[in-house]
């Protein structure tokens, strides 16, 4: 009964790890772009606050379910993911969408609102490393693993209980996080394009998520395995806010 509890949310991050996306990305909006997101959002609205949005009206609206995430092997190589995006959209065809929206002068105030509260979600998710590459088990979630002597799925361990613990280990973490990268290192993370993002990701699920497991032949995850998540929990979460950051910007 345990696990049946944890694995049928498939969300990427949990509130915390979009929320730390959207705080990043708000302090790298030029003002232009944040004139235009107050203007979208209803009042005391903020990127935060509808970070999480996506997730909690996906149950009533399950067309968007797929849009979430795209189900590349591990194995693939580099080169054309449209192979693995369903015909009603995955994360790498529904991003676009949701920019061309909001740059219709057509579309409604209630249509960029939404699209709005899409992107900014959906360009978190795709950063989640299991939201883009998998080895046909639903990314992670029928994997069972132990953490912390909890059992749960693979999916929930890098959706958040992995930063949980780090976050435990170092209680400074998630105030060095919100800040987001260094001067120094922003433009190197927000760099690239979509198809860079994506490959990517799914370069951490194939080296940071599963390898381990590989090599060790086991289905604990370990200190060792949690010391070894931090860099690309860190890496992939700054890469999302400073890439959102600059996707508004342009949007």
């Amino acid at each position: 009964m345990c696990y049946l509890l944890v694995v049928s949310p498939a969300f990427g991050w949990w509130a915390e790890g979009h929320q730390i996306i959207a705080a990043i990305a708000t302090q790298r909006l030029n003002p232009k772009a944040k004139a235009a997101v107050a203007a979208i959002l209803p009042a005391g609205q903020t990127l935060e606050s509808i970070a999480s949005w996506a997730d909690e009206i996906r149950r009533n609206r399950k067309e968007t379910g797929p849009w979430h995430y795209i189900d590349i092997p591990t194995a693939a190589a580099r080169g054309d993911w449209s192979r693995y995006c369903p015909e009603q959209s995955c994360v790498a065809t529904i991003i676009p969408k949701m920019e061309k929206t909001l740059h219709d002068p057509e579309a409604s105030r209630e249509q960029r609102d939404e699209a709005l509260r899409f992107l900014v979600h959906f360009v978190g998710d795709m950063h989640q490393p299991l939201h883009a590459g998998e080895r046909q088990d639903h990314g992670g979630n029928l994997v069972k693993v132990t953490f912390e002597g909890q059992p749960l799925n693979l999916h929930a361990a890098w959706d958040g209980k992995l930063l949980e613990a780090w976050f435990k280990l170092d209680p400074n973490a998630l105030m060095k996080l919100r800040e987001g990268a260094p001067a120094s290192e922003r433009e190197a993370l927000a760099a690239g394009s979509l198809d860079d993002w994506l490959w990517q990701s799914q370069e951490a699920a194939r080296n940071a998520v599963y390898a381990p497991l590989d090599r060790c032949h086991c289905a604990t995850l370990n200190q060792a395995y949690l010391e070894q998540a931090i860099p690309v929990l860190r890496l992939q979460l700054l890469r999302a806010g400073e890439r959102l950051g600059r996707v508004l910007n342009e949007t």
